[in-house]
């Protein structure tokens, strides 16, 4: 029998107080799919100095990877 845990839930407010530590200042470039649901929320980034967003293809990324590269390195 294999037992797992989850961070998330068992480290609470440490846990999201090591994520926030972790962009504290940073400018954060965030790479999503153009239809993604992913929401960049102020619990967890407000810390950041700026937060972007590139919206890429929704599927299939793996294929564009060069264009996308190219995108990011041209921020």
């Amino acid at each position: 029998m294999s037992l797992f845990g989850n961070l998330d839930v068992s480290e609470g407010d440490a846990g999201v107080a090591r994520w926030r530590r972790l962009w504290e200042v940073r400018e954060v470039l965030i790479v999503t799919g153009r239809e993604s649901r992913f929401d960049p929320f102020p619990e967890l980034f407000d810390s950041a100095a700026r937060i972007d967003t590139l919206h890429t293809v929704s599927t299939d990324a793996y294929d564009h990877r060069e264009a996308i590269l190219r995108a990011v390195l041209g921020r």
